[in-house]
């Protein structure tokens, strides 16, 4: 059985950044094959598991 989470597992999360940033993550995403939405939810998974801000 696959482990796939339905609407109601998700919540939508409203953030203010500066518009310059948010189009230039836009586009090293692309890059990445990712949206800005998948970078930010990799972003909170890692900051559970390590517990920390997952930068080196």
């Amino acid at each position: 059985m696959e482990n796939t989470k339905s609407q109601k597992d998700e919540v939508m999360l409203t953030i203010t950044v500066d518009r310059e940033a948010k189009e230039a993550a836009e586009i090293v995403c692309e890059k990445l094959g990712l949206t800005l939405n998948d970078a930010i939810n990799l972003f909170l998974k890692q900051l559970i598991t390590q517990k920390a801000i997952p930068f080196k």
